[in-house]
């Protein structure tokens, strides 16, 4: 009779050896932060050149203000957004959806009025009869959605929300 181990132990399909489950994984989370992050900082962008043309432009047009306030909203949210997912507060994850589903709907409806109704709302680089800029906002702010809106990023927020640590104050902290 040869030597028994005292136990069998056969690998299991996933998580601990002992059975814990894995971890959530950060991926989706984090390429969704690092392209809302991004979002944020195009619209950023968009509103210093908007502003710049309201200052050098004498009549002020309604559709620059609308244009400048808009894109002041998305870097705002968008920013707010993507802080708050990088610290798994499900609200960053809210506040993701909300904006890239925003930014996505703009990008998508104002070559449309542009076309249709004659108001100018985007500013942007024509490159063959298309937006150049439309193309570079309109793909990160899809990819943005919809990596915010997967089930691994809500597992991995939701496993986040309500972890405790043992620096002093943090549970102060984490109920902001």
């Amino acid at each position: 009779m040869g030597h028994r181990p005292p136990y069998q132990w056969y690998p299991h399909q996933g998580g601990h050896p002992l059975g814990y489950p894995a971890p959530p994984s950060p991926a989706t989370a984090i390429v969704a932060g690092v392209l809302t992050v991004v979002n944020a900082l195009w619209y950023l962008a968009g509103a210093v050149v908007t502003t710049v043309l309201l200052v050098a432009s004498a009549p002020i047009a309604a559709e620059e203000v609308a244009l400048l306030v808009l894109y002041a909203v998305l870097a705002v949210l968008l920013l707010i957004g993507g802080i708050l997912l990088f610290a798994r507060k499900p609200a960053g994850r809210v506040l993701v959806i909300i904006g890239s589903g925003t930014a996505a709907g703009y990008l998508v409806l104002a070559p449309l009025l542009s076309a249709t109704a004659g108001l100018h709302l985007h500013v942007g680089v024509e490159l063959g009869g298309y937006y150049l800029t439309f193309l570079l906002a309109l793909l990160p702010a899809i990819a943005t959605l919809v990596l915010a809106l997967v089930k691994p990023t809500a597992v991995w927020v939701k496993s986040g929300a309500h972890r405790s640590s043992t620096m002093p104050g943090a549970a102060k902290l984490s109920r902001l």
